[in-house]
């Protein structure tokens, strides 16, 4: 407080113990002991074991998965079948391109996706899966080790050329996925991203942290964190990852 005298220095509980993040906890265990989970790979009865798909555990993916989760049909644009025992032909059809070599897929966390690049030299955020149904398929969480979460102001102060570098890159790319708004955090260390309203913005929360990178939401707006030191293909590919695959899934497939 005796640093910044005219701000309001407000304490709060830690995280793990906020209500929200049990709530999105006990959402997931949920869907996990029904079988309605439709979203990371940590859920997916061809990659872990689960009641009622065991005869399904470590196959390859066929059509319900590939469109639609735990046997709800999902066509997606198109007329892939739905029984159970398709041939190989028509199970590596299903497959994205680069997984049709026969070659298990890896479990490769999303980070080691291959980064490509527009003409001019900027990333081609838009570009880096061409199916985001291989994020399903691909790995689980786009960041691994711990929470990714917003840096200290005080990194921010030290470096704020670096600071206004990471967020145009992170605003340009999470417009690229996701084509929402981006709000400029009046706090150091986020960035908002403002969904269509209260429900998209609450459901792709859940999706977020356990994507394991910190998000926090104030209305429908939802924050993401930033930081100076932010590298292009670590941190910044990693936030923008998720953005891109929570609101696919939330635009794609929660309906089913």
């Amino acid at each position: 407080q005796a640093t910044y005298p005219d701000i309001e220095i407000m304490a709060a509980e830690h995280l793990s113990s906020h209500p929200g993040i049990v709530e999105a906890v006990l959402y997931r265990y949920e869907q996990t002991l029904d079988g309605t989970a439709a979203m990371t790979c940590d859920l997916c009865k061809y990659r872990h074991q689960f009641t009622g798909f065991e005869d399904e555990y470590g196959m390859p993916q066929t059509s319900d998965h590939h469109h639609g989760m735990r046997g709800v049909p999902h066509s997606h644009g198109h007329s892939h079948s739905h029984t159970h025992g398709p041939s190989a032909t028509s199970m590596n059809d299903l497959l994205p391109p680069r997984y049709q070599n026969g070659d298990p897929p890896s479990a490769a966390p999303m980070g080691s996706a291959p980064f490509k690049y527009k003409e001019d030299g900027t990333p081609a955020w838009d570009e880096m899966w061409t199916d985001f149904c291989d994020l399903a398929l691909a790995g689980g969480a786009p960041h691994r080790g711990t929470l990714l979460e917003p840096v200290m102001p005080d990194a921010i102060q030290a470096n704020p050329a670096g600071y206004k570098t990471v967020l145009a890159e992170l605003e340009r790319g999470l417009r690229m996925v996701t084509d929402l708004p981006i709000v400029h955090s009046t706090a150091p260390g986020w960035i908002g991203l403002a969904c269509h309203n209260e429900e998209m913005a609450l459901w792709m929360l859940r999706a977020i942290v356990v994507e394991n990178v910190c998000v926090r939401r104030e209305g429908h707006v939802l924050y993401l964190p930033a930081g100076p030191d932010y590298k292009l293909e670590d941190e910044i590919k990693n936030v923008i990852t998720v953005a891109a695959k929570t609101h696919h899934y939330w635009t794609e497939h929660r309906n089913g």
